[in-house]
């Protein structure tokens, strides 16, 4: 701003061209002759102009020269005036006044589902900026404040996940990654950290990872760990690892086995918060759990034979009353024979019997699985399937035969069924279970065409005062169909508005808000 006094007071010095005096003039008469192509009477003036005019112009561009350098220093004052005038108000950014709890919320929020989850179409760049956690150092490099957050908040590096099978020494060596996973657990500190780590079978860095992961044990609060389970425990019982009470955090576990451990893993017996476990894998690799204490457990296996459903099955009786079930079992070309005798006081059991082909082969072992259970204190009940494979078919003998000795009809109030069954069968299951409110129906189970969602049902189930006898399910409250849209719309209209009316619900129904119908389209 200082360049302005100069700039004026210059201007103000320099003279115009006396040559310009009498230029109207001396313009209109040249154009008079150059149309008339005559010379003029009195050449002086045309010739003074000529000579002078050069020197004239230099001083012109002199000054021209000068007023732009001035105007380009003005320009530039101005852009640092006007930078300096934000980097000031950026002083009392609101951002700046965030406490650093709130910058942490921001950080974790700012983290990209690839960060913490592992899909099919990963790449290994995309493995390498997991495990560097390339978001928060993106994060870290805005200003000082920033990195101190970003690099030693130790609650931003309580998650690690990886898959070994993307470390490739295409983008770095296989040493390079695990020194990445170590960094990552280390920048953690004590913080309890999450698992979600795939470890490829004979990796020749596996029992490198697997020990770098179990050093970490005594922060373990959430685990997906997918490794080869003999390794495991060889790395526990060289380590001296086998004692439980390392894991004082541990609430969920999930474990992928491949393959099957001779040794009896004691590791996880002592885990005095472990409420959730899933296990993937054969039955006979399924570790020495706190069961008394456990409210989930599911159990996965796609290799099962018949000794393995009875295992499975038995594993009922480990459960404390109240604790959700839920098993998966191929029993594609097992022939069961008769299972003894089980009783558990579980409150949710959830069932997925995978076969290879529809036939009365799933039908039996459905049945003889069915006949084996009695499930007193049963208040979910879900007959899952797996979408890629045929749905066994239903027996409807052995399952009523089940709810009888069961007591549904005086404590189940929740159904899922997925499952190949007849429309006469479904409306029989139905009309044994009065206390119904959550209901799952799927259309399309197996290879051909099962439709149960029909207008049939949907005007068994319509409601009405004067009718409540003779509807099913009468507390139904929620309803999640899998639809191939074979029912009509005036009989889905009805059913949907007979559960809206009022009066529908008292104040003693455990469940009185709006009745609430929700679908999938297949």
């Amino acid at each position: 701003m200082a360049l302005c006094g100069p700039l004026l007071n210059e201007s103000v010095a320099f003279q115009p061209s006396l040559l310009l005096n009498d230029s109207s003039q001396l313009r209109a008469e040249i154009h008079a002759l150059l149309r008339s192509n005559t010379l003029p009477e009195d050449t002086a003036c045309f010739r003074r102009v000529i000579h002078e005019a050069p020197s004239e112009l230099a001083r012109y561009d002199t000054e021209i020269d000068r007023v732009k350098s001035i105007l380009d220093g003005l320009t530039s004052d101005r852009a640092t005036l006007a930078a300096c005038a934000d980097t000031c108000r950026s002083v009392f950014a609101p951002v700046r006044r965030l406490p650093s709890e709130l910058l942490v919320e921001i950080f974790e929020a700012c983290a990209p589902l690839s960060a913490v989850e592992v899909n099919d179409t990963d790449t290994a760049a995309e493995e390498l900026d997991r495990l560097n956690m390339r978001y928060l150092l993106q994060l870290s490099q805005v200003c000082s404040y920033w990195r101190v957050i970003a690099m030693r908040t130790t609650r931003l590096w309580s998650w690690v996940t990886a898959d070994t099978t993307l470390w490739t020494d295409s983008i770095l060596s296989q040493t390079g990654y695990l020194d990445r996973l170590e960094t990552c657990l280390e920048r953690g500190g004590t913080h309890p950290l999450t698992l979600n780590v795939i470890v490829k079978i004979d990796h020749p860095d596996e029992r490198q990872i697997l020990e770098a992961l179990v050093k970490q044990a005594p922060r373990w609060r959430d685990i997906y760990l997918c490794c080869q389970l003999e390794s495991f425990a060889s790395v526990i019982t060289d380590n001296n690892n086998e004692n439980g009470e390392q894991l004082p955090l541990l609430e969920r576990l999930h474990i992928c086995a491949h393959g099957q451990s001779g040794i009896d893993i004691n590791f996880f017996e002592g885990a005095s918060r472990l409420k959730d476990v899933v296990f993937d894998g054969r039955v006979s690799g399924i570790p020495s759990l706190p069961w008394s204490q456990l409210q989930y457990f599911r159990y996965r296996d796609d290799l099962g034979g018949p000794k393995d459903v009875f295992v499975a099955l038995s594993l009922l009786g480990r459960l404390p009353a109240g604790t959700k079930f839920s098993l998966s079992l191929n029993i594609a070309d097992t022939e069961l024979t008769d299972l003894p005798p089980i009783v558990s006081d579980v409150s949710d059991f959830g069932l997925g019997l995978m076969v290879n082909t529809d036939g009365d082969q799933a039908t039996e072992a459905l049945g003889k699985v069915l006949k084996a259970l009695t499930l007193p204190h049963l208040k979910v009940i879900d007959f899952e399937r797996d979408w890629y494979k045929p749905a066994p078919h239903w027996n409807n003998i052995e399952f009523l035969a089940f709810a009888s000795r069961s007591s549904f009809h005086t404590n189940l109030t929740e159904l899922g069924i997925h499952i190949v069954i007849s429309d006469e069968e479904l409306l029989q299951c139905l009309a044994a279970l009065p206390l119904l409110t959550d209901l799952g129906i799927s259309d399309c189970s197996g290879r051909k065409q099962n439709i149960l969602i029909t207008d049939n049902l949907l005007r068994r189930l319509t409601w009405s005062a004067d009718s409540n006898e003779g509807c099913l399910v009468p507390k139904l409250h929620y309803i999640f169909l899998t639809s191939l849209f074979k029912f009509s719309d005036d009989a889905f209209l009805d059913f949907v508005l007979s559960r809206l009316a009022p009066g529908r619900t008292n104040a003693t129904d455990k469940r009185p808000e709006p009745f609430q119908a929700r679908g999938l389209v297949v």
